[in-house]
């Protein structure tokens, strides 16, 4: 994410993450109107219920965004589930959003990097359901048969 961006994060936001001291931030900037829209609800739920959340890392792994936060003290179950409830709202929201410009984007992979795109974005990216089918299709590269060969009958590792 843009330092700027980052830096805008921690001035707005400094209960959460005015501890951080390098970049924390692994993703584009598409993600940050999703990130403000997070902090400010958490920020607001650690303020009614007098808690103190800190933020260790923000990052996209396997095409949606990654929260990873603490608190102080020790939480009843409930206000733990509430706020996983919040973080997991976002990340499965994150699967939606161009992590590039932010406009809604649909979850893709290209060379088993996982991302979500808007069309322009896309970079020849398939559809999880494309790149598994890709993968499961025997293919002369991973060994399977050539088109119109047939391995009916023959042991592994024989020669014909």
């Amino acid at each position: 994410m843009d330092i700027a961006l980052e830096q805008a994060l921690r001035r707005d936001y400094p209960a959460l993450y005015g501890h951080y001291r390098e970049n924390h931030f692994w993703c584009e900037d598409g993600w940050y109107p999703l990130l403000r829209a997070l902090s400010q609800k958490l920020e607001i739920y650690a303020q009614e219920h007098g808690i103190r959340i800190y933020v260790h890392e923000v990052k996209q792994k396997f095409g949606t965004m990654r929260y990873y936060y603490g608190y102080d003290g020790v939480l009843p179950d409930r206000q733990k589930h509430a706020l996983f409830q919040i973080v997991e709202e976002y990340e499965n929201r994150s699967r939606r959003i161009c992590e590039h410009c932010g406009l809604p984007g649909t979850l893709l992979v290209r060379d088993g990097y996982w991302y979500v795109a808007f069309p322009e974005h896309a970079k020849g990216g398939l559809t999880p359901a494309a790149f598994q089918k890709l993968q499961e299709s025997p293919s002369p590269a991973k060994g399977g048969a050539p088109k119109g060969s047939s391995t009916a009958g023959r042991l592994p590792g024989t020669i014909t």
